[in-house]
């Protein structure tokens, strides 16, 4: 499949195509449950799923030949399940601290306590085995690779930003609007089209310019930004849920920006296929589910905070309200239009830490892909930050300098001629110029070097690099490119 999608295994083209199946399969798969359970019964996905299941199952055993069987015996020696089940019963028991912690109100209560107690031993326990047993099932090795553990923040951050939109939404389209579960789903279906434009971005930005991925995480952040934005300004319980729409198309092309581009990232990060595949196992434990799961229990714990705040702070205003108890019913408006406007209150003071958050982290990613500015007497260059430009004479000081040693190498040939038949004066002043055409010649040498020290890829180990600038320093030589 990977040679079909790309036949010279570049994954900066592989990992945007194969996350349209999947984020087509992810967002899809919940529309599916909705429809089959509005239209059926909910059990009717669970037939689907397994129908599906058997299906492939059966095209592979009767329409596909093996070309390249597997051994008969798959060795399982040397791989090690037992800290691979250490490193899953941690994660499991993280998981159901964060998303139960808010519900048992964390630490007041014995289980949650316990729990924890638990997961500071199973902590100490994988520590120990990834460190001492001599075949881990994740090398340390891998953490001390260049831009793992940035990596792995990253994606961290982005799944904690990513958790307002799990919970505030299902909040909202749940508890305040009640909308209809196929309905939701349908509402939902709208990140699709911003998911695929920030796919042809990925594509566009790492295969087509190959620029660097700074300012695409920034350009993402951005994105997670002004859905928090049109959120914020648009919550209303009296507000058309086609409204919200534009704001999943803007979180649904975030996500595809950053989803692809992080996994690309990983694998230029890593020596090894071996060690890919580790790194994959830890970036999926934070992008598929711990960060998301933290995400939602950090932002059920702030809501909840907001809504008693904000329940109070209003509520006391209707004990200073003289109220016809005759005709209202405060029962029912207590229950139903103040708790729901309250929820609306609190949403909008989440999405409020949720702006900040990414506007700080985009500002960290352009500000990181700012070039450094030379200062002292070294001259500076103009370049194109992140790509080597050939710049194939473009570059007027270049060009000029260049000129200059044609130029003295010019009177240099003349002055040749002069000295050998005016003589001792002829020779003085050959000796000038061809010190002064050494000088610039050295001097523009400098400035190629220079020059190749602020190109981010490609210099003199470059071949075209050097054929390019060749012209500059030898005009009366040609270049043979040879077979070796």
């Amino acid at each position: 499949i990977q040679l079909w999608i790309t036949p010279r295994r570049d994954f900066a083209v592989f990992f945007p195509v194969l996350h349209i199946i999947l984020l087509t399969a992810i967002e899809g798969s919940g529309w599916l449950a909705a429809w089959f359970g509005h239209h059926f019964t909910w059990q009717m996905m669970h037939v689907f799923t397994i129908g599906t299941m058997s299906f492939v199952l059966l095209t592979q055993a009767i329409f596909c030949r093996p070309f390249c069987p597997m051994p008969q015996r798959l060795s399982l020696k040397g791989i090690d399940f037992q800290g691979a089940l250490l490193i899953c019963g941690l994660m499991l028991v993280v998981s159901y601290i964060v998303v139960y912690g808010d519900y048992f109100m964390w630490f007041d209560t014995l289980r949650i306590r316990l729990l924890f107690g638990a997961a500071i031993v199973l902590s100490g326990m994988v520590l120990y085995r990834l460190r001492y047993y001599r075949y881990p099932y994740i090398e340390l090795s891998l953490f001390t690779r260049r831009n793992v553990v940035p990596i792995l923040l990253v994606t961290f951050f982005a799944e904690l930003a990513f958790g307002a939109e799990h919970t505030m939404e299902e909040i909202l389209y749940s508890e305040v609007i009640r909308l209809e579960e196929l309905t939701k789903e349908s509402q939902y279906m709208w990140a699709l089209p911003g998911m695929y434009l920030g796919i042809l971005l990925d594509l566009y930005w790492l295969k087509v310019k190959k620029w660097k991925v700074w300012k695409l995480f920034g350009i993402a952040f951005i994105g997670i930004a002004l859905y928090g934005m049109l959120m914020y300004f648009t919550l209303d319980i009296n507000v058309n849920i086609e409204q919200y729409r534009f704001a999943i198309f803007l979180r649904g092309f975030a996500y595809a920006i950053l989803a692809p581009t992080l996994m690309w990232a990983l694998d230029e990060s890593v020596p090894s296929l071996e060690q890919f595949f580790m790194g994959l196992f830890v970036f999926n434990i934070l992008h598929m589910y711990l960060a998301g799961a933290a995400g939602y229990g950090i932002y059920t714990t702030i809501f909840s905070h907001f809504m008693n705040d904000n329940m109070m702070s209003y509520g006391q205003q209707l004990t200073l309200t003289h109220l016809d108890m005759a005709h209202f019913n405060l029962g029912e408006y207590v229950g139903h239009d103040f708790l729901h406007s309250m929820m609306m209150v609190a949403m909008k003071q989440v999405y409020g830490y949720v702006i900040w958050f990414a506007l700080g982290l985009a500002a960290l990613f352009l500000l990181c892909d700012i070039p450094a500015v030379r200062t002292g007497d070294q001259p500076q260059q103009d370049h194109k930050h992140g790509v080597a430009d050939h710049d194939g004479g473009k570059n007027k000081d270049l060009r000029r300098d260049a000129q200059q040693v044609g130029e003295h190498r010019g009177e240099h040939g003349h002055d040749d001629a002069a000295a050998q038949s005016g003589g001792q004066n002829g020779n003085g002043q050959h000796g000038v110029d061809a010190g002064a055409g050494d000088k610039l010649a050295k001097a523009l040498g400098q400035r190629l070097q220079s020059d190749e020290k602020c190109q981010h890829n490609g210099g003199f180990g470059d071949p075209t690099y050097f054929f390019v600038h060749s012209r500059y320093l030898f005009p009366n030589y040609s270049l043979e490119i040879t077979p070796e």
